[in-house]
């Protein structure tokens, strides 16, 4: 089906000729562009992240840890600033010694909402004469606020001696937001 267009093209008028798409055509024309959009808002909803902490084990009556250890602190970052506490559940011994898997529930709060992790997992070097060495990854498994919905990681390293219980640490990470 061809329909007339009048358009000025050049000096004078006349009438173009342009095939015309139809309703099904067009709907899959809208459909394309709604789909780009979408990937350019998804691309633009994720967080790359990266920052430090700082932190202190602690133990005592508000701590309902399995292990009866938690941790609180305060974590900087451009996208993630804010307090965390945490709740040892299980400090596991490796095959290498004086190395121990550690697995924590964490909660991260911002002035803008929280982050839920389930499942902190460490490994840490707890020799007593040494700098307390760890290693660590997390997996965001629910939110609040503006993390409502969302899903990523934070991983880090840093260092919590045993003698002290104070723990510094950097951290990387990508969180996608939901909206």
């Amino acid at each position: 089906m061809l329909t007339l267009i009048r358009g000025r093209l050049g000096a004078p008028w006349r009438p173009l000729r342009v095939a015309s798409v139809g309703l099904a055509g067009g709907a899959i024309a809208i459909g394309a562009i709604a789909g780009i959009a979408g990937q350019a808002t998804a691309k633009s909803s994720v967080l790359k992240v990266k920052g430090h902490y700082k932190a202190q084990v602690a133990a005592g009556p508000g701590c309902e840890a399995a292990t009866g250890q938690c941790f609180a602190g305060r974590i900087y970052g451009r996208a993630i600033s804010g307090s965390f506490t945490g709740a040892i559940n299980s400090i596991t011994p490796t095959a290498q010694e004086d190395v121990m898997l550690v697995d924590a529930a964490t909660t991260i709060r911002t002035r803008r909402g929280s982050l839920h992790f389930d499942h902190q997992q460490a490994v840490y070097n707890v020799n007593r004469t040494g700098r307390g060495e760890f290693s660590w990854i997390l997996r965001i498994t629910r939110g609040t606020g503006r993390f409502a919905g969302a899903t990523g990681y934070l991983a880090g390293a840093g260092n919590t001696p045993p003698s002290t219980g104070r723990s510094t640490s950097t951290y990387f990470g990508e969180i996608k937001l939901a909206r």
